[in-house]
């Protein structure tokens, strides 16, 4: 038991239960702050996991926001009351120790990080809690009283338990000059390590441009952002929960009460790292300032992906089934916004009001006219082979065509894979989910069927403790590392099968299937996508390829 856990003492509330001290009146939990399990160094046996935990710089479902004054007052129903009897009987005594000590943490938390006086603030969050505690005492009786001292003792100790994770941090030099110490605190809250942190560069006064009405996918809207030294990023605000979770998110067992979104793309990349691959942006995590709030907000700074993703918006002309039918379908001229709004959207033709034109989601060549060379040809197999064993070892299940970036220039091609939240759920413990199986997962069903040698050689010589664990240590759960740990296996297993019956592949451009019919790369993946096209059985389809660019070859008589 931690030094933490031994704090959380029992304590009676209104109704006669006996609860931690560490509940909120409206029924979050706070989970203790212990070291995790998987961090130990050498190459000792991992110690047995006891219980699902957070390293010491992580916290789950905690909130250390303390009630503001006039929350104060709203909850009681009142304002503190005067001194009666010549000041002999003080009504309201503890509740001005809660409104002073507020006022004092609220505006030692302005400060930078970089004067942190960690004593006295200790010291106030210690006398805010005691009077909290004293609070609830005092008015036992008073059921809504009771609960609000309660609250501001328990919030008070989540704040100091935030506080240490900030000093103990490791790499806390390294941001103390940039953020405040409210900052510092909601780093920890968001289960955010200083050493994924860039806030001196990644900040808006080092910003030449920004565009905060960039974009938005399935779930959080986006700003792009560009910086004085040229570098462009793509900013999204790192969020406590998520209010509407995606059910893919949902499936794999992301908590939406804590989903550490930016963790998940911190954690991909060390996956992209471990095998050796450049298919993935570069992310930290620094500050932009709302719009809306006028406040600063901590989010992920992922590096703008080059090229475009293979499927576009595109307009498409059609014909209404009747041609009486068109005026009940869109109505008079005056709702043609609301008609945009339509799923797929429906226009006229700019060029032609007699034409009527419905918007569709549709996989164009990234090469435009110019067909790609042989060499290039080679390489976007080779990267997108690259980034599919990525995303089964993450348990990625988002890899739609989408979520992907694709440049070609000349011979030189780069492949991006971006948006890489939805992955790593404690539930995905298989790499080889088919979509019956899992009807979200986007990413073509079961395991690769070709890996490249360079992957090859690099996974198979690596071990999840030694290569793996180290650099997902810190951002996410026991039980997620676990189920990583499983696919890990899994997926080596896979690799070593693949070896032995010789579909491992040195060069994308001259390897041939080791059956009779001498398929090369494209057309073995091509061969396999057709086969599981209409199977959700299927183990095995034709990879991001088969899936998104063996027609686009063919058409293009690549």
């Amino acid at each position: 038991m931690s030094e933490f856990e031994d704090e959380v003492k029992p304590v009676k509330r209104s109704r006669g239960k006996r609860v931690p001290e560490l509940k909120r009146s409206w029924g979050l939990d706070t989970l203790p702050l212990a070291t995790l399990s998987s961090e130990w160094k050498g190459d000792e046996e991992a110690p047995s996991i006891k219980r699902p935990s957070r390293s010491p710089v992580l916290s789950q479902k905690i909130d250390a926001t303390l009630l503001t004054f006039e929350e104060l007052e709203t909850r009681i129903g009142h304002k503190p009351h005067g001194d009666a009897l010549g000041g002999l009987w003080k009504k309201s005594v503890h509740y001005k120790e809660m409104r002073t000590e507020t006022k004092k943490i609220e505006d030692a938390c302005k400060a930078s990080l970089a004067d942190l006086d960690n004593d006295a603030l200790s010291k106030n969050l210690e006398d805010l809690i005691k009077a909290g505690e004293d609070y609830a005492k005092q008015h036992k009786g008073d059921t809504n009283k009771v609960a609000v001292g309660n609250d501001v003792a328990a919030r008070a100790r989540d704040k100091l338990a935030l506080l240490k994770s900030v000093t103990d941090d490791p790499d806390f030099d390294k941001v103390k000059g940039h953020i405040t110490i409210q900052q510092a605190m909601d780093c920890k809250e968001r289960a955010i390590r200083f050493k994924d942190c860039d806030f001196g560069a990644l900040n808006d006064t080092e910003a030449s441009k920004t565009n905060d009405k960039f974009g938005a996918g399935n779930a959080n809207s986006v700003a792009k952002i560009t910086f004085k030294n040229g570098d462009v990023r793509v900013f999204k605000a790192e969020k406590l929960k998520e209010e509407n979770p995606l059910d893919g998110a949902t499936a794999i067992g992301i908590d939406k009460n804590s989903p550490h979104n930016g963790n998940r793309n911190i954690a991909t990349s060390a996956v992209g790292d471990l095998l050796g691959v450049s298919v993935l942006p570069k992310v930290s995590f620094g500050l932009h300032k709302n719009p809306n709030t006028d406040q600063d907000e901590i989010g992920l700074m992922m590096g703008l992906a080059p090229g475009k993703s293979p499927v576009q918006d595109v307009w498409e002309d059609f014909v209404p089934p009747k041609q009486g039918q068109i005026g009940t379908l869109l109505g008079p001229p005056p709702d043609l916004d609301a008609l945009m709004k339509r799923k797929p959207p429906i226009r006229q033709d700019p060029d032609n009001a007699d034409v009527w034109q419905k918007q569709i989601k549709k996989i164009l060549p990234p090469w435009g006219d110019t067909p790609p060379s042989k060499k290039a040809q080679a390489a976007l197999q080779e990267q997108l082979n690259g980034l599919e064993w990525c995303d089964v070892l993450t348990g990625q299940t988002d890899r739609h065509a989408q979520n992907y970036f694709v440049e070609i220039k000349g011979d030189d091609v780069k492949v991006t894979g971006i948006d890489n939240d939805m992955a790593f759920g404690k539930k995905q413990t298989k790499a080889s989910v088919t979509r019956k199986e899992m009807d979200a997962r986007r990413t073509p069903p079961g395991l690769p069927p070709l890996i490249d040698k360079k992957v090859y050689d690099e996974l198979m010589k690596k071990t999840f403790e030694k290569d793996l664990l180290p650099g997902l240590s810190g951002l996410l759960t026991d039980e997620e590392i676990a189920a990583t740990k499983q696919r890990f296996t899994e997926v080596q297993e896979h690799a070593a099968k693949l070896e032995k019956a010789g579909f491992v592949v040195a060069d994308w451009s001259s390897w041939q299937s080791p059956d009779d019919k001498k398929l090369s790369a494209r057309d073995y993946l091509a061969a396999l996508q057709e086969g599981a096209k209409d199977n959700k059985s299927a183990t095995q389809a034709g990879g991001l390829f088969g899936r998104d660019f063996a027609k686009l070859f063919e058409e293009a008589k690549l």
